[in-house]
């Protein structure tokens, strides 16, 4: 065999150069005698020779041969490439090099673990240091192409680490730490809201007011007077001469139209009162005659009956509708014909109803056209004076429902309006250049034109001044509170505020104000978009203040993770400078590491380290399962087929050093199955997390963690001595599932990491 020949001529030359030590005077302190170790024998001798040549050896790592390929990875948030501009932070103090770190042997212990001393006898002992060159590492970087509407996942290049050695002395493992974080990915910023008015009060009528004076109309046909004693429609003229000089008046302000007002008795109920047309020559009050016409009498009956009518009866609603109640029956009042009655039954969209005089006169507040900061009820901010309202990016088209209660105008019904209607939604819908005001404007006059056209003729004459009352109603009710309600809401839905100089429109410290987001850490690309720890703004974006691997921010000094470039692991868990240090075989302490041992689950290892446990029903475990969703293709699986509960736990001894926390996380997807599904962690006899859901989710892995997990003591929860300085403490995933109408409940796992914290 190879092997024996190969040992035997090693053999044979450590006798041979034994006594030529002794000439040269090796071996002349302890550290030597120790290290030379004569008085063994031969195969001791070539044992330890091997030993000096192990730690006089050098590997030459050549420099970083980096290849640059280009493609787009891209999430949904914008900014340029990575800028040179950083926060001003403390820089890392640079480390001189010095020779690898290496174990002096046990059995050397009288050198004091001082390398010059061992260096030296080893060499006395003609020990020569073999020079290795490693094969030349070869990086491929990523060059990003991105479009304006993405942001692109990028790698920072890699470090040089040429010159870095790591320190003899390993005290700063006691200490390691690093961080990492991920960039946020912003969803799409909402338009700036502007505060909706609340109505100041629920009824436009309040009866109890003094000066309170309105108008009675039929909905959809006239306004109510007294027709020979009865109150109904006004007769109309009798030629279209008359017509035309009644619309003429109407038209100068010179007609006079039945007005009315509410009137309390002293001995009137709670919310009763007097119905009374006070414009004539003299006030008449209108009362209910037993057979349930209204009519005009001469004075107020109180609560009372009298010679068969009866006053005090009327209410109204708060949108406008008269109620009439005698004792504790109440009537539905609404048009017969020419006149009116009242009849057993709920108010309807049938009933008399009020038009305010004050409507008539209700001042406008005339908004210019284009000035979005202008009006009662401005789209925009008063403040900055430089912003404009404009059609929002992805909003809806224009919607207009005619005369409904979407405008919060359902009090009256509308005289063949829809026209009108529709024209003053697309108004408050059109965030260019049209103002509260002018939209309730143009509406008035649309409505006014509207009655003018169509009752113009003398059989029809007393549906115009109805038509017209209705309209200054309307006009009226739109350019109240309710008004302002409804033209928000379409603002809001179409429009949004932009500064006119490019800049975003963002609301800081209780005011708005137009802000740069180019490079602004609290407002990225969009308002209140903030940069973490560890990045900062540049092109709208935020980016990493160190390194970026994809989309985590991390120092590749450091992290073990992506050490001296991305996607460079080291499995010790510890990254010097940006090269990976693995702790000795065997410590003098412990060494805080990943504490699991096949945590990616790897072909290479296939099951090691891992095993099932208190499996019930059909539940079973696989390891290294191919999996091409995982990182590295392959990844640990459970299958509980059973067609009720079953359960089934993952276990895998983990290595902690005593007193130090640690941060766990893992992946997990749900494969199959449409029942319950839940998992609990415990490592010892600590549970780390409570019980989980799992919900199916196919090809998608979701990331759990980092859960922190406190310090472990010897022989406390579980945790025994191993191997020399580390604590050993029993991993279990636990994991219970209901298959559910599937029969079969499917999940993977992969990427366990126990790091210290």
């Amino acid at each position: 065999m190879r092997t024996s020949a190969g040992l035997a001529a090693v053999l044979g030359a450590a006798a041979a150069v034994a006594s030529e030590l002794n000439a040269r005077g090796c071996g002349g302190d302890n550290c030597g005698r120790a290290v030379m170790a004569n008085r063994f024998g031969a195969a001791t001798m070539a044992a330890r020779l091997a030993d000096c040549s192990s730690y006089l050896s050098v590997t030459v790592t050549p420099s970083t041969s980096t290849r640059y390929v280009t493609e787009t990875v891209s999430t949904t948030v914008t900014y340029d490439p990575l800028a040179p501009a950083r926060r001003d932070e403390g820089a890392a103090a640079a480390i001189a090099p010095r020779q690898a770190s290496k174990v002096i042997p046990a059995y050397a212990s009288p050198c004091s673990g001082v390398a010059s001393k061992y260096i030296s006898a080893c060499s006395c002992y003609g020990a020569t240091a073999a020079t290795t060159t490693a094969p030349t590492p070869i990086f491929t970087s990523t060059v990003v192409v991105t479009d304006a509407s993405t942001v692109t996942l990028r790698n920072s290049p890699p470090l040089d680490t040429k010159n870095v050695v790591i320190p003899d002395f390993d005290d700063w493992t006691a200490t390691y730490t690093f961080e990492e974080f991920t960039l946020p990915v912003f969803e799409a910023t909402a338009p700036v809201e502007i505060p909706t008015p609340v109505p100041t009060t629920e009824c436009f009528v309040d009866p109890a007011a003094d000066g309170n004076e309105f108008y009675l109309l039929e909905p959809g046909k006239s306004i109510l007077g007294n027709r020979d004693g009865i109150v109904g429609q006004p007769k109309n003229p009798e030629t279209q001469e008359e017509a035309d000089e009644m619309f003429e008046a109407m038209d100068n302000g010179t007609f006079e139209f039945p007005l009315y007002s509410f009137e309390k008795p002293a001995d009137a109920p709670e919310g009763r009162y007097d119905l009374v047309l006070i414009n004539g020559e003299s006030k008449l009050y209108i009362a209910l005659e037993d057979d349930g016409e209204m009519v005009f009498v001469s004075g107020s009956t109180g609560p009372t009956k009298t010679d068969g009518h009866i006053t005090t009866i009327f209410g109204v609603t708060c949108k406008g509708r008269l109620t009439v109640h005698v004792g504790d029956n109440e009537y539905l009042w609404k048009g017969s014909g020419n006149s009116t009655i009242a009849q057993l039954g709920e108010v309807d969209n049938t009933a008399i109803a009020i038009l305010p005089k004050d409507a008539e006169s209700q001042p406008e507040k005339r908004g210019y056209d284009g000035m979005g900061q202008s009006g009662g009820a401005p789209r925009c901010p008063a403040t900055p004076w430089n912003v404009w309202p404009r059609v929002r990016a992805g909003a809806r088209g224009y919607n207009p429902n005619g005369c409904g209660p979407a405008n919060g105008i359902d009090l009256v019904p509308d005289f063949s309006w829809s026209g009108c209607c529709n024209e003053h939604d697309n108004c408050f819908d059109n965030c260019d250049d049209k103002t509260f005001e002018g939209c309730n404007s143009e509406f008035h006059g649309c409505m006014h034109n509207r009655c003018r056209a169509d009752y113009n003729r003398w059989w029809n004459a007393w549906l115009r001044p109805a038509c017209l009352k209705t309209a200054d109603f309307y006009a009226y009710m739109v350019g109240t509170d309710i008004g302002k309600k409804a033209f928000y809401a379409s603002n809001s839905e179409r429009c949004e505020c932009a500064c006119k100089n490019g800049q975003d429109l963002c609301k800081t410290g209780g005011s708005f104000n137009c802000i740069s987001t180019e490079n602004n850490n609290d407002h990225c690309g969009g308002c209140d978009r903030q940069c973490p720890y560890k990045t900062h703004c540049s092109g709208k974006g935020c980016v990493c203040d160190v390194h970026q691997c994809g989309s985590k921010c991390l120092d590749m000094r450091t992290n073990p993770f992506n050490c001296g470039r991305c996607g460079n692991v080291c499995e010790s868990g510890f990254c010097y400078n940006g090269v990976c240090y693995d702790p000795p075989e065997n410590p003098d302490r412990c060494y805080p590491r990943q504490g699991f041992e096949n945590g990616d689950v790897k072909a290479a290892k296939g099951a090691l380290g891992w095993s099932a446990e208190g499996a019930t029903g059909d539940a079973r475990a696989y390891f290294s399962v191919f999996d091409g969703a995982a990182g590295d293709s392959y990844g640990s699986a459970a299958d509980l087929p059973s067609g009720g509960f079953s359960a089934i736990s993952l276990v895998q001894d983990v290595r902690v050093c005593a007193g130090t926390a640690y941060d766990f996380d893992f992946q997990t997807r749900r494969v199959r199955g449409d029942g319950t599904c839940r998992y609990a962690l415990s490592i010892g006899s600590r549970f780390i997390t409570g019980w989980n859901n799992l919900p199916p989710t196919l090809a998608t892995w979701n990331n759990v963690g980092p859960i922190r997990v406190n310090p472990f003591w010897l022989n406390q929860e579980g945790a025994r001595q191993g191997s020399r300085h580390y604590l050993i403490a029993k991993f279990a995933l636990h994991l219970q599932c209901d298959a559910g109408r599937s029969q079969w409940s499917g999940v993977r796992f992969d990427s366990f990491s126990l790091i210290p914290a």
